[in-house]
């Protein structure tokens, strides 16, 4: 008798877990915008990350249910992660959503799209997911909590 109730309560236990394939917890967090890619014109092509002015700065936090709150919306956003085939696949790349647009005018504003995301220590890069590689958003930004 005790073998069948515990099996019942540990089959219960598993059925009640779940592994949630959107988790975003590898970037859970508040992060705020510390820098920008820019791309020169030269020939040949420089890649130079600038510092961002501290007037386009901005912060989001990514909760671990994969709403984002940000500071310069007037709405909270959704993030999960998808795969954006045939450019990509696998764990990094993620879907960024709101449902309204910055209200500041920020160049660097995040409104919607995919991106690819790497992470080293507390930075995080994303990069817009285009079929055109040169164009889009390319990001630093520190997790500072």
């Amino acid at each position: 008798m005790r073998k069948i109730i515990l099996t019942i309560v540990i089959a219960i236990s598993l059925i009640g877990c779940s592994n949630d394939e959107d988790s975003v917890s590898p970037i859970k967090g508040k992060w705020k915008l510390v820098q920008n890619l820019v791309i020169s014109n030269d020939e040949p092509t420089t890649l130079t990350w600038v510092d961002v002015s501290t007037e386009n700065q901005y912060t989001f936090d990514i909760k671990n249910s994969g709403r984002i709150e940000s500071s310069i919306h007037t709405c909270d956003g959704t993030s999960k992660k998808v795969d954006y085939e045939p450019l990509f696949s696998g764990d990094n790349i993620i879907k960024i959503e709101f449902d309204c647009i910055d209200t500041t005018e920020n160049p660097f504003a995040i409104n919607g799209g995919s991106f690819f995301y790497t992470l080293e220590g507390n930075i995080m890069t994303l990069s817009f997911v285009s079929d055109v590689i040169d164009e889009g958003l390319n990001l630093k930004f520190e997790k500072i909590e």
